[in-house]
């Protein structure tokens, strides 16, 4: 028995040994349950500091780079003896003096963290006003069992900054039991990134010319190795609210570098060539509208890999934002609203031969897709306003010169080599002004409708001349295999309106004219078209005649080949003219013609001095140079005669006059004060004095105006009976 109790006593004993180290077990759990609770905390409350620090550090790089720190007069609470490190304080005591939210909304404004941290924490950042850099940020929950008020209790910058971690020890510790573990708070501190060197803002340079080009220079320089920088050109569409990053350095940069990089300094980026087939704007960027502006900035920073494998951009540093437009030299639009409805304008601005051809609708894409404006019944006027002069073989040389190869190989994408300018086929109406300007030098060979513009329908082209400059005369030529004018190959409808065109033009298969190929209904009205004489007439030094405006198989007429049921009026031609049915005014017409001239050379099949064929339509205060066009007599082969004003004898032609025949008749329509000339004849130039002897437009409309009206591109006949030059220098 006495065994059995010893027994028994024995394993209560034992039993309170276990339960002894039973609890002092649980107390250790406790403690070390509590020690994790507080890491977990303390790893949360780190995360929100580096958050804030991230955030802070990006919004106020880019508010140094625009003054926005500096001008402003509360920037923070100085750190004593160091005016340019400055805290602010967020979730603080009421009573804690200096801060202001002007500089703070500029750190976090609204979205750039988390607002269950930006709101629901008590936060310090630390900066420097100098450089824009974020030094420290402390955070702490405001409430819970770990929370903190930061400056609630007699703290001090100076015990912040002792718990923050150094290059020679980790606070850790510190700040996981802060205030006699009273607290926890985290810290971020950019791991060492803030005693770097703040990045140089990038510089952007738009080139909206021959090509729309982009060009960056970085002046920050990275390691040898590694890559720390990360350079990127950010486009965003205006209107489609799209955006295109362009990566600049390494080995995620735009494959569209790779030509045109010049060094880890220098960048070139090309967003628009209509020379090289897929380098279009709308080729490249299919997201974006073609015509609409676009905003373009550069953005550098460091990229700093965390502990958690992924990259964080800090030190962001910006260049200035530059606008311009995808496609033309500038874009506006005004919209207004009729009930439901849009009616708005587009204007856009032309200032090269890019942004010229940019224009056709199958080039650029600025017609078929992405219209700005809704369909449902809305309607939008589309104008375009050349402000200058168009020279299409500086273009070509410009372009040769950036790319670094032969002038006689730039060609428009779609054209032929040695036609190179495509004409413009715009799929909707268009308004053209050119502000009395002249596009230069053309140089087409064409399949189909060719001119400045190919086919135009119920459009309006105005105040321009397309002309050669004396130098680059000899062998241009504007081509085509259909209807081609110097001007317009076929017009459908619209109007043209003090224009003119001084080129050589030739049809392989269409009607031909100076200005216009084909016109089928519409207006033309105080424009003109000039010649081209040699020593004052239309033959050459071999007695071969010279012919401005050919049709192999079409009508041909010095304005316009086939009229249609077109009004001209206040309008004249002084082109020679070779067709099928060919006319010195116009080769087939049908509608009126009023207060109209020409003087030039014809012949066809069928033609006529002024018309070559008339169906219907009127004529009323016509004029022609008769002389110019003599022809065998049908009754006497050893006379001669004159061609007829129009190329049918059952047309009645009275209200269509020989202006050539005597000095009085001559005297009587050209009663204008010799206006200005520029010829290609040198004898025109050496002769005249740099005067039309003719009627320039004004003298036709005295209401016309402007540099058109008052001058004459190309050259002229002088009159039959004219022994002397008119204006010959005595």
């Amino acid at each position: 028995m006495r065994k059995d109790r010893n027994n028994a006593g024995f394993s209560l004993g034992e039993l309170l040994v276990v339960v002894a180290i039973l609890v002092i077990l649980m107390g250790l759990a406790f403690v070390a349950l509590f020690q994790h609770q507080r890491t977990l905390t303390q790893l949360e409350l780190d995360g929100a500091a580096k958050e804030i620090f991230v955030a802070a550090q990006n919004h106020l790089t880019l508010a140094e780079s625009q003054g926005l720190i500096e001008s402003n007069p509360n920037k923070g609470t100085e750190e004593t003896g160091d005016n340019d490190v400055r805290y602010f304080v967020v979730g603080a005591v009421t009573s804690y003096p200096g801060n202001n939210d002007d500089v703070l909304s500029l750190m976090l404004p609204f979205a750039s963290v988390d607002d269950t941290i930006r709101l629901g924490g008590s936060y310090v950042i630390s900066y420097e006003v100098s450089s824009g850099r974020v030094l420290d940020v402390f955070y702490a929950e405001k409430s819970g069992r770990y929370s903190h008020t930061f400056f609630a209790e007699g703290e001090t910058f100076d015990s912040l900054k002792a718990v923050r971690d150094t290059e020679t020890e980790n606070n850790r510790e510190e700040r996981r039991n802060y205030r006699g573990g009273k607290s926890v708070i985290g810290w971020y501190g950019g791991n060492g990134l803030s005693q770097g060197t703040p990045l140089k803002k990038p510089t952007i340079q738009i080139v909206n010319a021959e090509r729309l080009v982009v060009k960056v220079t970085n002046p920050n320089t990275s390691s040898a190795g590694y890559d720390p920088i990360q350079l990127q050109l950010i486009m965003e569409g205006m209107s489609s609210h799209k955006t295109h990053i362009f990566k600049l350095l390494g080995k995620e940069a735009d494959t569209r570098l790779k030509k045109t990089l010049e060094s880890d300094s220098d960048f070139t980026i090309v967003l628009d060539d209509i020379t090289e087939s897929g380098r279009q704007f709308s080729k490249q960027f299919t997201d974006f509208l073609p015509g609409e502006n676009i905003s373009l900035y550069v953005e550098a920073c460091y990229v700093v890999p965390t502990e958690e494998g992924v990259e964080t951009k800090l030190g962001i540093t910006r260049s200035i934002t530059k606008q311009t437009n995808s496609l033309f030299a500038t874009m506006e639009e005004v919209a207004e609203t009729e009930g439901s409805n849009f009616v708005g304008t587009r204007t856009v601005g032309i200032t090269n031969i890019r942004h010229l051809e940019n224009l056709d609708k199958d080039l650029s894409g600025y017609y078929n897709t992405g219209k700005i404006f809704p369909n449902d019944g809305s309607s939008l006027e589309k104008t375009a306003i050349q402000n200058n002069d168009l020279s299409w073989l500086d273009f070509v040389k410009k372009i040769a010169t950036q790319k670094g190869v032969a002038e006689d190989s730039i060609k428009v994408v779609g054209t032929s080599t040695d036609g190179r300018y495509l004409p413009i086929n715009p799929v909707e109406s268009v308004t053209y002004d050119g502000q009395e300007n002249s596009i230069l030098d053309l140089q087409i060979n064409h399949t189909g409708p060719a001119g400045v513009f190919g086919t135009l329908t119920n459009s309006t082209i105005q105040n321009v001349a397309v002309r050669n400059t004396l130098e680059n005369d000899s062998g241009l030529l504007i081509k085509g295999t259909g209807d081609t004018g110097g001007l317009v190959g076929v017009m459908n409808g619209g109007t043209i309106e003090q224009c003119a065109a001084a080129v050589r033009v030739e049809s392989a298969s269409g009607n031909a004219g100076g200005l216009i190929g084909t016109s089928t209904s519409g207006t033309i009205s105080a424009s003109y078209s000039g010649g081209h004489t040699y020593q004052g007439g239309y033959y050459d030094a071999e007695s071969h005649p010279i012919y401005n405006v050919k049709s192999t198989s079409g009508s041909a007429g010095g304005l316009v080949g086939n009229a249609g049921t077109t009004m001209i009026d206040y309008s004249y031609s002084t082109c020679s003219v070779s067709g099928t049915t060919a006319g010195g005014l116009a080769g087939t017409a049908s509608g009126e013609i009023k207060t109209c001239y020409c003087t030039g050379l014809v012949e066809g099949t069928t033609k006529g001095a002024f018309l070559g064929s008339q169906t219907d339509g009127s004529t009323d205060g016509c004029y022609y140079f008769e002389s110019i066009n003599k022809v065998p007599d049908p009754m006497d082969s050893k006379k001669t005669t004159y061609l007829a004003n129009v190329g049918q004898t059952n047309v009645s032609t009275d209200d269509i006059k020989p202006v050539d025949s005597d000095t009085q008749t001559y005297t009587d329509f050209f009663k204008q004060s010799p206006q200005r000339a520029i010829p290609y004849d040198n004898t025109l130039t050496k002769n005249y004095g740099g005067k039309y002897p003719l009627k320039t437009i004004l003298g036709l409309d005295p209401a016309a105006t402007g540099l058109i009206a008052t001058t004459h591109y190309g050259d002229w006949p002088k009159p039959a009976w004219e022994v002397f030059f008119v204006n010959e220098p005595a």
